[in-house]
């Protein structure tokens, strides 16, 4: 914003923002982060996992976790 404000966006604004970035939280989390995407559409969590889930939570209700109780 300091540089559309002030008119200049010239080498030492993108200097300074580039500077202003990578002291602050943004670039760090972009680094961390930058793998997430891939993860999420991944096979696994679009559907293995939900797969998974759904059975132990039919199994749950069922009763098909565990033998039943003699008696």
């Amino acid at each position: 914003m300091a540089a559309l404000d002030s008119g200049s966006t010239g080498p030492a604004m993108v200097r300074d923002y580039r500077r202003r970035i990578e002291e602050s939280f943004v670039l760090a989390d972009h680094k961390r982060l930058r793998r997430v995407p891939e993860m999420l559409l991944s096979d696994d969590v679009q559907f293995r996992y939900p797969r998974v889930i759904c059975d132990l939570v039919e199994s749950v209700y069922r009763g098909t976790l565990r033998a039943p109780r003699v008696g």
